[in-house]
């Protein structure tokens, strides 16, 4: 238990972001929280330890320690660190991401809860049928999201095109986005250390 306790005290000093980049010290052993992905021409022992990265979605994921009944939706992790969140809406509701889902975690989440604290997780997302918003810093009613939408062809305007393939606009998320190798594109970028 003192592993996790260490890695979770370190992100909450100096981020997911550090945490990853850099792993974390516990006593005398050296924690690598992620591994890069390799380059074609890197040593097979560097996909080895790629490989080893376990990504895994979480539903309903508890997150209040005031209010134990509370869940998100869907929080996405790498070997056991959080990524990202997701509050998810759907039509039979009568819900849509721009408004509810927005709402929702300026209203309804509150920023000190431990994995809605800032650095805790790279973005929470909010999403229905047509559209995604995101945001990177919770911080109640002050909280800003930006759209994570395709844009439609040519210019012609804000949100997603039809899906030519018959699924939710918003369907390119998880069949494109949310991949295990596109991931770890997104992590390793994010993560670069510019002063080496």
């Amino acid at each position: 238990t003192e592993i996790p306790k260490q890695v979770s005290k370190y992100i909450k000093n100096f981020g997911v972001i550090d945490a990853l980049r850099k792993g974390v010290d516990v006593d005398n052993i050296h924690v690598t929280l992620f591994y890069p992905k390799p380059s074609p021409s890197d040593s097979a022992l560097s996909w080895e330890k790629y490989a080893q990265n376990q990504f895994s979605v979480t539903r309903q994921q508890t997150f209040s320690v005031s209010k134990p009944g509370l869940e998100i939706d869907m929080a996405l992790y790498v070997n056991g660190v959080p990524l990202f969140t997701f509050e998810l809406k759907d039509p039979w509701t009568h819900q849509t991401a721009r408004y509810d889902g927005q709402k929702q975690y300026k209203e309804d989440r509150d920023p000190k809860e431990t994995l809605l604290n800032f650095g805790r997780c790279l973005a929470h997302f909010t999403l229905d049928k047509d559209e995604v918003f995101f945001t990177t810093h919770l911080d109640s009613n002050r909280t800003f999201f930006m759209p994570f939408n395709k844009g439609l062809p040519g210019g012609l305007g804000a949100g997603n095109p039809v899906n030519t393939d018959g699924g939710y606009k918003t369907s390119y998320l998880w069949e494109k986005i949310l991949q295990k190798d596109v991931v770890a594109d997104i992590i390793q970028w994010i993560t670069l250390d510019y002063d080496e």
